[in-house]
């Protein structure tokens, strides 16, 4: 996956509380994927999912290829997930019917309890 970091600014009022400025990463590649739900079962995870860890930490472990921890799976593409005022947007509930993704109703953070 492609990262661009670019530098922002926070405005005067958060200023104090974050700081003066952020990072912004974004990229240029597919990041809308899911896991498929079999997948995940417990019965399941060992075989789907890999772990690798790194033999010793990296003085800078914040890099994909410095990460000390690994876990590679397959996913799929969520194409109804999509980019909401710039940032990944609200997960819709969905239901996998015969190896495809079905929507079933959009969950916000105001209609969860």
């Amino acid at each position: 996956m492609n990262e661009k970091w670019e530098r922002k600014t926070v405005e005067k009022a958060g200023s104090s509380h974050y700081g003066q400025w952020f990072y912004e990463v974004t990229s240029d590649f597919p990041w809308n994927y899911c896991l498929d739900m079999n997948s995940i079962r417990p019965e399941a995870v060992k075989e789907n999912f890999v772990v690798e860890k790194a033999a010793t930490v990296p003085d800078f472990p914040w890099t994909v290829s410095q990460a000390p921890v690994k876990i590679k799976t397959k996913a799929r593409r969520l194409p109804i997930w999509e980019k909401y005022r710039g940032s990944a947007g609200p997960v819709a509930y969905v239901i996998q019917e015969r190896g495809s993704l079905k929507k079933i109703r959009h969950l916000s953070a105001s209609s969860c309890p």
